[in-house]
């Protein structure tokens, strides 16, 4: 499956974020991630127990999960933003538009991984985000190649990106910012959205 195979390119992974609509797969998924698994509700997920909403530590982050739907993401962010900032969280993951995000501003980084199975962005290739921890507890996201270097706030993480897109290859090891050498991440998480279990016949990778 598409989970899979990202997970063989980008592990080993402390934890896997998913964003809703596991459509009652996610026993399933969790035991082929193989570490912690964090995952709410999507608007596909009927007669789901899981929780509509979540709010969870990565590293030093405070991290508010939600599919969205609820805050009318289709339409902005402003709402899911906002309420995120009341909860007092420091990124906000967001599902259900299938289009890669990363928006840095106000005080808060708001993101959505896409999909990995049924993308809706221009060129609809399969996307997903690492986010890593340093050792300094500073995050680092990446997004497999898909989002547009001008949504990535931090201007020598742009450049390092759009290296990495013009050798195609993906990053495996960050690059501190502030010393600019390779360093291993001391946490990584992925974050997925919508993974097909079922019909991965409908999606062709189609990785840079």
């Amino acid at each position: 499956e598409n989970l899979k195979v990202v997970l063989e390119r980008v592990s080993p992974v402390d934890l896997v974020i998913h964003l809703g609509d596991a459509e009652g797969y996610e026993d399933y998924i969790g035991e082929l991630c193989g570490c912690p698994l964090e995952i709410v509700a999507g608007n596909n997920d009927f007669f789901s127990s899981l929780p509509r909403e979540k709010e969870i530590m990565a590293g030093n982050y405070r991290v508010f999960m939600t599919h969205g739907h609820y805050y009318y993401v289709g339409s902005g962010i402003e709402d899911l933003k906002r309420e995120a900032l009341a909860r007092g969280a420091d990124v906000a993951m967001f599902g259900h538009t299938h289009i890669p995000l990363i928006e840095y501003g106000d005080g808060i980084v708001v993101m959505n991984p896409g999909s990995i199975s049924y993308p809706r962005q221009e060129g609809k290739r399969p996307s997903y985000i690492l986010m890593d921890i340093d050792k300094k507890g500073m995050a680092h996201f990446l997004n497999s190649g898909t989002v547009g270097l001008s949504q990535v706030g931090n201007r020598f993480l742009q450049e390092v990106l759009q290296e990495a897109l013009l050798i195609g290859v993906y990053l495996v090891e960050f690059v501190d910012v502030n010393q600019k050498k390779a360093a291993k991440a001391a946490l990584r998480f992925l974050l997925a959205l919508e993974v097909d279990t079922v019909g991965v016949a409908e999606t062709q990778f189609r990785w840079q």
